[in-house]
Formats: C-alpha cells, sequence, structure tokens
C-alpha cells in the first residue's frame, strides 16, 4: 500500500460522509423529499469512480471504500441511520 493509497482511502471515506451528510442537511433544511436527496447521493457516489482513478495507485485498494460501503449502507438501513439515503416506503 502507497502513501497515495492511503490518502485515497482517507478522501473517499471523507468524501463518502460527506455526501451523506449533505443530503440529510438538505432533505431536514430545504424539505427535499427521501427519493430527491437518494438519487443525489447515489449519483454522487456513482461519480466517485473519477476520484477513485485519480488517486489510488493499487486498483484493489480502491475497492476496499466501495466493499466497506455495502456493509455500512446494511447498518444505515437496518437502524436508520441516514434518512436521505432511505425509501420514502
Amino acid at each position: 500500500m502507497t502513501h497515495r493509497d492511503v490518502i485515497g482511502l482517507i478522501v473517499s471515506y471523507l468524501y463518502a460522509f460527506g455526501l451523506l451528510g449533505f443530503g440529510e442537511a438538505i432533505r431536514k433544511w430545504r424539505g427535499y423529499s427521501q427519493a430527491f436527496t437518494r438519487k443525489l447521493v447515489h449519483i454522487g457516489a456513482g461519480m466517485w469512480v473519477w476520484g477513485t482513478l485519480a488517486l489510488f495507485d493499487t486498483w484493489q485498494i480502491g475497492l476496499i471504500p466501495f466493499g466497506s460501503f455495502i456493509i455500512l449502507n446494511y447498518v444505515f438501513y437496518r437502524f436508520t441511520i441516514f434518512q436521505a439515503m432511505d425509501s420514502e416506503e
């Protein structure tokens, strides 16, 4: 694991949690629907592939944030931590 890979991991997690926080903040502040903020978060997360390509030296290390967020998304959904990510039903 290179120095750039470590920086890439840190930036990836900051970006992901920042995106979730932003979605939750505008849902509460502006009253946007959960459907809107869910789409916003998913589009932002999908765009992170460019950040992964730019920051990581090793592509295998670049997969760690994506894999860990599969598990974290289940926890967030199960315990309703971020309503911006939950569907309205």
